[in-house]
């Protein structure tokens, strides 16, 4: 789907607006800035000239796109007459969601219910298994050794770092900032940690997941005249 490409994050004009930004508000680059959390420790410092610097950045990218990206979504889901079911069919894929077929149309259905805890705990483990079975799709190994001399899956981070040799920079980008950067969203790590806020479970937070659902999709083998129809 267009519309699912169009709102994806891109680096490089991340990177350009971070520079304009410099060279107009020189007085910031005097001082650090350092993400604090809700009990109000800092958690990052964000250091000049690195992808830390860019993924801070983007959150205000995010935060301009997010109503146009909602506004077009339910023009979209209007359009074509979405039902939870229909957009199940638009996101299901027996590869990325092998056995978890009622757990996708589970946290779809509580999107449109509105019940936003229910959906960003169920969608995000469903992307991150997602992502392992895209990264299967490329023959990669989705397992490492541990110290017991066994086998193990291999964390998101890593994920992600095998996927950069097969995705474009824009979209590692994107699942970077959503899911584990502490600079971005890092919406994987707080919510697996326990460390999301009842505000925080919104229809923002699950708006953005279920962009990131639609970007997997599109992923592998999309076709979205025989799913609309």
């Amino acid at each position: 789907m267009k519309l699912t490409f169009y709102f994806i994050y891109n680096k490089n004009d991340v990177a350009e607006r971070k520079e304009k930004e410099k060279k107009e508000f020189y007085f910031r680059s005097l001082f650090q800035t350092v993400i604090i959390n809700q009990d109000g420790v800092a958690i990052k410092a964000i250091n000049e000239d690195t992808e830390d610097e860019l993924f801070f950045a983007n959150q205000l990218s995010w935060q301009i796109s997010y109503p146009f990206f909602a506004i077009a979504l339910d023009d979209f889901q209007k359009k074509h007459h979405l039902t939870t079911k229909k957009w199940h069919d638009l996101l299901y894929n027996d590869f990325l969601y092998k056995e978890q077929d009622k757990t996708l149309l589970t946290a779809l259905q509580a999107y449109n219910d509105k019940n936003y805890i229910a959906m960003c705990y169920i969608a995000i483990p469903l992307i991150e298994n997602g992502l392992r079975n895209v990264l299967i799709l490329c023959d990669q190994s989705v397992y490492e050794e541990n110290k017991h001399n066994a086998f193990e899956s291999i964390s998101l981070s890593r994920i992600l770092v095998d996927l950069n040799n097969y995705l474009t920079d824009d979209i590692i980008f994107h699942f970077r900032f959503v899911l584990n950067e502490k600079a971005g969203l890092n919406l994987r790590n707080i919510l697996s940690h326990g460390l999301m806020s009842d505000k925080e479970f919104n229809e923002r937070t699950s708006l953005t997941l279920l962009h990131t659902l639609m970007i997997l999709k599109c992923l592998v083998n999309f076709d979205p005249q025989k799913n609309i129809n």
